[in-house]
């Protein structure tokens, strides 16, 4: 499932964004928010767009759902494993306006 959101602001050089994923995938769950704010600049006959993004990613393995086929595996299945890393983006964009 995922949520996407974005506006201009300030007479089109400002642009604000909003991002929502939920996945799922066998045992593993992975959901992120992220942020995101762009800067365009006219040059010349052109247009230079800078964009930066910012957030969290959330991911959790849940070990004990999978199917064991070897004895001895059970030990290293017990645990879920949550992680969360922070999420960075930037980029730029030129566009000529002939």
């Amino acid at each position: 499932m995922t949520f996407a959101a974005d506006a201009m602001l300030q007479s089109a050089k400002v642009g604000l964004g909003l991002i929502i994923v939920n996945d799922k995938i066998g045992v593993t769950k992975e959901t992120s928010f992220k942020s995101a704010y762009s800067y365009k600049v006219n040059i010349g006959k052109g247009s230079i767009s800078f964009g930066l993004g910012a957030g969290l990613k959330t991911t959790n393995t849940d070990w004990s759902k999978l199917v064991v086929l070897d004895p001895g595996d059970e030990y290293y299945l017990i645990a879920s494993r949550v992680f969360v890393v922070p999420d960075f983006s930037f980029g730029f964009y030129y566009t000529n306006l002939k």
